[in-house]
């Protein structure tokens, strides 16, 4: 009897231990051991999440039982299930390649042209989407990066430093510069919140939580071209006086008394909304005249045949290349990705030669991936954004008493500042259904 009691216990701390933990792994290709991003987890109806740019994943299953199936997917690959009470924490699983064949069912159409497809695409945008109405927890993770080519500040008169403080002050600057040249610069962030939008209102937001971790140098701050010089001067002046600060013609005032703070970090509710909820409003689709698209193949994905269609620039105010998979019974998106053709850019700016500058916004990319419900609607899984920024600076920088004069050599502090460097920014949404409407008001 005693031992019935012990197994009875055993089993249900087992369930409640299994149940109550995230259950986390990789995911690999069978074929070529590489992982596999953005493949889809998914546990009941209306529950998931997608594996990261490298094929990690952590999903909660405390809503469900030791018995519930994970399910695993991605677009060309076989779906694979494993029961909970059978997954193994950390574990690493294998897709294998899927070999596609066609049915009658999908060579229906087969004769429709790749711009054909796109039309009905755009045509079944309301039919498919939920353009104005939303209610899901969202999880947002944000990397910053700034990386240095090289990183210099070169002090050309330092009068405005006390003269037995002067070698001192010299090697402070030489340490910050070897500092930011040697290190990265990174900010992480992640931050989930409730977002609730029914059509004809104001959404409703909530916030859940957040957590950040950054570097030393904040790259939000680090690439400023009075960042290393005010960290190391506040240390040698009177930080009780008035300053003025100039690179350019436009003096500007200085308060040393208001301290760099490099962990002061913004969690702003904020997420691409229009092209989520209608990805119709992506350049290559609004603008879709302006693409050359083509058929390259077909895929199964979540038991529904998809048009793998590419699309490049067919005229030059074109920026972008990239794929859709877009299903062969109602023309909805399922997944998407796409980037800078080459040679294109955003924007750019070279003022290198009269001004010491130059900027070049030269990465611009992103995936998303659609789940299409039991009601005939798709709904976000998750989208991805990732913007970069190369910038060239070389100024002078000249600090001075407020009252002092600019022409004036004694009582200031010159420097040369170089900046060459390159800034990035990755943005993950991970969307996941909320089952109680009421659930953001509580």
């Amino acid at each position: 009897m005693l031992k019935n009691y012990t197994l009875l216990i055993f089993l249900i701390f087992s369930f409640f231990q299994i149940s109550a933990q995230d259950l986390s792994g990789t995911i690999f290709s069978k074929e070529n051991k590489k992982s596999i991003s953005y493949a889809s987890i998914e546990i009941g109806k209306n529950y998931g999440v997608t594996t990261d740019n490298n094929g990690k994943f952590q999903i909660n299953v405390n809503q469900f039982s030791s018995k519930d199936s994970l399910q695993f997917s991605s677009l060309g690959y076989q779906t694979k299930r494993i029961a909970v009470k059978d997954f193994q924490q950390d574990t690493v699983i294998y897709l294998k390649n899927k070999v596609n064949k066609l049915d009658e069912a999908f060579l229906v159409d087969h004769k429709l042209s790749p711009e054909e497809i796109i039309k009905r695409v755009k045509e079944n945008i309301n039919k498919n989407y939920m353009l104005d109405s939303l209610n899901m927890k969202i999880t947002k993770k944000s990397t910053k990066n700034y990386n240095f080519n090289e990183f210099d500040l070169k002090l050309k008169k330092i009068n405005l430093i006390e003269k037995d403080k002067r070698e001192q002050f010299r090697a402070a600057i030489k340490s910050i510069v070897q500092e930011i040249n040697d290190n990265e610069h990174v900010l992480e962030k992640e931050n989930s919140f409730y977002y609730k939008q029914l059509p004809n209102s104001k959404p409703k937001f909530k916030n859940i939580d957040k957590d950040y971790h950054v570097t030393k140098h904040n790259p939000s701050d680090v690439a400023s071209w009075y960042y290393a010089l005010d960290n190391v001067i506040k240390d040698y002046i009177d930080i009780n006086k008035e300053y003025q600060t100039k690179s350019g013609v436009i003096p500007f005032d200085r308060d040393y008394e208001l301290q760099i703070d490099s962990t002061n970090v913004y969690f702003p509710l904020s997420w691409p909304r229009k092209k989520v909820l209608n990805p119709e409003k992506h350049d290559f689709l609004t603008n879709s005249d302006n693409y050359t698209f083509t058929i390259e193949s077909n895929v199964e994905y979540k038991g529904d045949w998809c048009y793998k269609i590419k699309f490049v620039p067919r005229k030059s105010k074109a920026k972008l290349t990239g794929q859709l998979y877009i299903s062969a019974s109602d023309y909805g998106i399922l997944k998407g990705e796409y980037q800078l053709a080459e040679g294109k850019k955003i924007s750019s700016v070279n003022l290198k030669f009269p001004l010491g500058a130059k900027m070049q916004e030269n990465i611009f990319s992103g995936n998303f991936i659609y789940t299409k419900k039991a009601s005939g609607k798709y709904t976000p899984e998750f989208y991805s954004t990732k913007t970069g920024e190369y910038n060239y600076l070389k100024r002078d920088y000249r600090i001075k008493y407020k009252d002092g004069n600019w022409l004036t050599p004694s009582k200031k502090v010159t420097t040369t500042l170089l900046i060459d460097g390159q800034k990035t920014l990755d943005n993950q949404y991970y969307f996941s259904p909320l089952e109680n409407q009421d659930s953001i008001n509580q």
